[in-house]
């Protein structure tokens, strides 16, 4: 389980350059990433269910990509 915040993506063909310039995506939100194996974890329902969370599934890659406009946004 992992939470991401403050996300955030560039377009470089040198990883190691430290002056990149980072462009920030799905700003003021957190994202709760669960890795499991085939069923979503029941006790987790419980939990989305107890605190009026949404369950979203959202592809940070995809949304990356899009903020760099090298994609088409289809939403």
């Amino acid at each position: 389980m992992t939470f991401d915040n403050n996300l955030s993506v560039t377009k470089t063909k040198n990883l190691y350059n430290n002056d990149l310039q980072k462009k920030f995506f799905l700003h003021g939100k957190t994202i709760l990433e669960i890795k499991f194996e085939r069923n979503f974890p029941v006790w987790f329902h419980g939990l989305i269910a107890e605190f009026g969370l949404r369950r979203v599934s959202v592809s940070k890659i995809c949304r990356g990509l899009e903020r760099l406009n090298l994609v088409d946004n289809e939403e």
